[in-house]
């Protein structure tokens, strides 16, 4: 294939949007749809080659196949066993294991999947995650699969190219629905599966098969309209923004505006920088996220500058030996003229690399590293999966919006119903335990992670529909058999200015509070409308309890033990939360709460009264094992255990 400036700045400028929004760089909070760049860009290279290659006559399974695995599996390999290398002195063993399983799920390019089921790509968790840039990779693979097959079919039945590309037309429009809907309401799911980004990728595939002849007086501006639109993508779109979603048109339109005009004239595609980028773009996209994971990680200072020198580093040293090895080398590897000596080298290594993470995986992270704190480790492993309640089946609202509420134990005699968002969910095995001891109780749970138990209040977030949930939530209470309401939630940093997670549903829509008056303003109207809606819950004769937060860290407390400890730091010490830094600057929601509970008379129950001493609260137990399973949520045996007795008489 010919080879085209205009592509290749096109990948310089997607990899640069990539880097800069993961360096958090504010001014390209967009840069994400760099990766919707490269989706488009790889269905219009694809296509040319299947679709040119069936027209021919010439088209080849095994070699479209072995040249996907020379472009893609070599880099990749390196990049795995790189940082597999670099875990084994400086990574934890609980990190070190969760790195060698996304090392696998990269290899097998099922890392999008796998991803989708732990961790959404904008939350904080996947700052953690050291290959979940690989995510598009595995989306990219599994669309070369099916491609080919596809097309081959396609071309078989409606013979022309003109009905081929109608078809794609269609599979376009199927797909880009699919994503919209579902991006609204399982973000996850739009995000890193085929289905809802295969449209991007078949877009490049339209300009394949029915290219554009422009006047050569509109190829220049067409293409400038389309890097303007990429520009704008990457400069007003945010992590809040539903993707892949209507927003993406504008990267995925852009990105085929440019490739269109095929303007290969602009003096910006000769620019030795935009060149090399583009030509080094995949090894910079592998090679990027693993460093900025490592210095967060390493906690190294000015992380942002950190990454971006040792990134340009990193890859000028893959310029320089990529000079000094022979250019005969380069060729035969992009030629296919690979012999059997190569295969088995490849073989191996893929084996090589495949084996050393498993055996790492299935050793626990290498535990054996430091067999001195291995009892450290696993009390800190098992903290953080000290998880009872059943989140799967009854959080939040079901695809059809109706309630999914959680029972434990008995259905009628005394039963109390729990609304609240995961810190309620904390009380659930404390729930059980009650019941258990006296089967005359019994606890109905209804709780949506990350929604504070307020009617008329949302997430800015994608995904979330809290005020649906609370509305109904309440109604439920309202209406059922229960004796006793119990609102728990963290309450507090929801109303953080900075992150704008929350916004206040209003005629207008959704606001979002411009300072702390405005929240506690909001907020009070909001506390207005949950007053006469849990005076229809007292008249009914039920009593209240509003539950304030559960003291809370600033860290992920068994992953901070268990990283100090390995690298030999300072670990974290009972007594670390300090309340009053905690909660500064939460007196006004707070009084408004306790004004609340006064006002319906409701029991206002503060845990900071049992769990902390002279307003500090510790994170280990007399051992040195976690009570948390991360920064904020207790485990289930801690709320079992008897420093939680204290809540039996409020349940």
């Amino acid at each position: 294939m010919t080879y085209r400036l205009d592509l290749n700045a096109l990948r310089a400028i997607a990899v640069a949007g990539v880097v800069a929004f993961h360096l958090k760089l504010n001014a390209l909070s967009g840069g994400f749809a760099g990766v919707d760049v490269f989706f488009v860009l790889s269905g219009f290279l694809m296509t040319k080659i299947i679709a040119g290659g069936i027209e021919r006559g010439e088209f080849s399974f095994a070699r479209f196949y072995a040249a996907r695995v020379r472009r893609i599996v070599p880099g990749l390999l390196a990049t795995c066993a790189a940082v597999l290398v670099f875990g084994y002195f400086w990574v934890d063993p609980i990190k070190y294991e969760e790195i060698a399983r996304s090392v696998i799920s990269s290899i097998l390019f099922i890392s999008n999947i796998d991803l989708w089921k732990q961790v959404g790509y904008f939350d904080n968790d996947a700052n953690e995650k050291w290959l979940l840039h690989t995510w598009s990779l595995s989306v990219e693979w599994q669309f070369y699969l099916l491609y080919p097959p596809v097309m081959y079919l396609l071309y078989r039945i409606l013979r022309t190219r003109r009905r081929v590309g109608a078809s794609v037309m269609i599979a376009i429009g199927l797909s880009f629905a699919l994503s919209v809907v579902v991006a609204g309401v399982r973000p996850a799911s739009a995000f890193f599966l085929l289905p809802t980004r295969a449209w991007e990728m078949l877009a490049g595939g339209m300009v394949a098969l029915w290219p554009v002849d422009l006047p050569q007086r509109l190829k220049r501006p067409f293409g400038l309209i389309g890097f303007g639109l990429i520009g704008v993508s990457f400069l007003v779109f945010d992590s809040l923004t539903p993707w892949p979603s209507f927003g993406c048109l504008l990267p995925v339109a852009g990105t085929v505006m440019v490739i269109a005009a095929r303007d290969d004239g602009l003096p910006l595609y000769r620019n030795a920088a935009v060149v090399w980028i583009g030509l080094w773009s995949y090894g910079i996209y592998l090679v990027h996220w693993p460093v900025i994971v490592g210095v967060e990680y390493l906690a190294l200072a000015d992380p942002a500058a950190t990454s971006f020198c040792l990134i340009a580093v990193i890859m000028a040293g893959c310029a320089l030996g990529a000079r000094l090895m022979s250019a005969q080398s380069f060729g035969r590897l992009r030629e296919a003229k690979i012999g059997a000596y190569e295969r088995l080298a490849f073989g191996a290594t893929f084996l090589l690399v495949g084996t050393s993470a498993a055996g790492i995986a299935l050793t626990s992270g290498g535990e054996w590293r430091q067999p001195e704190n291995r009892e450290i480790f696993r009390a800190s492993r098992l903290a953080m999966h000290d998880w009872d309640y059943p989140s799967g089946t009854c959080n939040g609202l079901s695809f059809s919006e109706e309630l999914r509420p959680c029972h434990v134990g008995a259905l009628s005699g005394r039963r109390t119903l729990i609304v609240g968002d995961s810190f309620a969910q904390q009380l659930f095995s404390r729930a059980r335990e009650i019941s258990d001891n006296d089967p005359t109780r019994g606890f109905t749970f209804l709780t949506t992670a990350g929604c504070p138990p307020i009617l008329n209040i949302n997430r800015i977030e994608v995904g979330f529909r809290c005020d649906k949930f609370i509305a109904k939530a309440l109604k439920y209470a309202e209406s059922s058999e229960f004796d006793h309401v119990m609102l728990v939630s963290m309450w507090y940093d929801y109303f953080k200015i900075g992150p704008k997670n929350i916004c206040f549903i209003a005629k207008d829509g959704c606001i979002v509070a411009r300072d702390s008056k405005n929240v506690v303003s909001l907020l009070s109207n909001s506390l207005d409308a949950m007053e006469g809606q849990l005076r229809q819950i007292k008249t009914r004769g039920k009593s209240l309890t509003v539950v304030l937060p559960f003291p809370y860290s600033k860290v992920d407390v068994p992953s901070a033990l268990v990283k100090n400890t390995f690298l030999g730091r300072a670990v974290l010490g009972a007594g670390d939360i300090d309340v009053d830094i905690l909660f500064q600057g939460y007196g006004a929601i707070r009084a408004r709460l306790k004004s609340l509970a006064d006002s319906v008379g409701a029991t206002l129950l503060d845990p900071m009264e049992f769990l902390c001493t002279d307003r500090h609260c510790p994170t280990l137990d007399g051992k040195g094992v976690p009570y948390y399973r991360d920064s904020s949520h207790l485990r289930s045996s801690t709320i079992r255990s008897d420093r939680f007795v204290f809540l039996d008489k409020f349940m």
